[in-house]
């Protein structure tokens, strides 16, 4: 395998088709620089937060050189040498010099994105929140167009009432007015009569004055219908009643 410097303690990447000799010193000196390396390491580590018996952050990487040597010899010397040699070769490193530091850094940008995300969330729930309560408002709002609509068609039903009654109304002044003017008449062609029949004529008048009051309060009460339909039911009552009596002073005189 190759690793690169800044994960390991330094590394070199063998060959294992190379002479014997070459590897074989390389191999050496990669041993002579492990075990000082191990002891800096082990140095450090004894120094460090670590030393408190908190568990250890380092991870084993491991370095093989494996393969079959040749070696170059004269034909005198291979007389008396067959075959080859088989060479295996590892070392590990138990602590790399920055991992140390990268945890660290990787440990607090880890508590910034958790202090972020619980920020996010926090903001999410009062986002939720707020959409909540603009959907309540416009439920709200919803449900008050939706009653005043419906207090405009009782409203515009009523006026189509009043305006009916109002037409009624004027017709019955009508028809009083006809008989007002055929009892000024009778009254005119009858002055000869007894003094009961003046008399009866006085109170004719004085009726007929009432109900020309009552016909004015009555039109000048059907502009202001819309205020009070309680209102207008007692004026038309009283109107009636009005009516009826001057019916029966009628009949009962003449």
């Amino acid at each position: 395998d190759e690793h690169f410097k800044d994960d390991l303690l330094g590394t070199a990447k063998f060959d294992c088709n190379e002479s014997f000799k070459e590897v074989y010193l390389e191999a050496k000196k990669r041993r002579d620089e492990q075990s000082k390396d191990d002891l800096e390491s082990k140095e450090w580590y004894d120094n460090s937060d670590n030393s408190s018996g908190k568990d250890h952050d380092s991870r084993p990487l491991s370095t093989k050189f494996d393969g079959t040597l040749v070696l170059e010899t004269t034909r005198q010397q291979a007389e008396n040498c067959h075959g080859s040699i088989q060479v295996s070769i590892e070392c590990q490193v138990v602590q790399p010099l920055n991992t140390r530091s990268r945890v660290i850094q990787t440990s607090q940008a880890l508590v910034q994105l958790n202090e972020h995300i619980q920020r996010l969330q926090t903001e999410k729930q009062e986002l939720a929140g707020l959409i909540q309560q603009n959907d309540t408002k416009i439920t709200e709002k919803e449900n008050q167009k939706q009653a005043l609509n419906k207090k405009i068609g009782e409203l515009e039903t009523e006026k189509k009432s009043l305006e009916g009654k109002r037409n009624g109304l004027e017709s019955e002044v009508a028809e009083l007015s006809a008989k007002k003017n055929s009892l000024s008449q009778k009254i005119e062609s009858e002055k000869d009569g007894t003094h009961t029949l003046e008399q009866a004529n006085a109170q004719l008048r004085s009726t007929l004055q009432q109900v020309e009051n009552n016909i004015a309060n009555a039109q000048n009460q059907l502009q202001t219908q819309t205020n009070g339909n309680a209102q207008s039911n007692r004026e038309e009552q009283q109107f009636q009643n009005t009516v009826f009596f001057l019916l029966i002073f009628f009949f009962f005189f003449f």
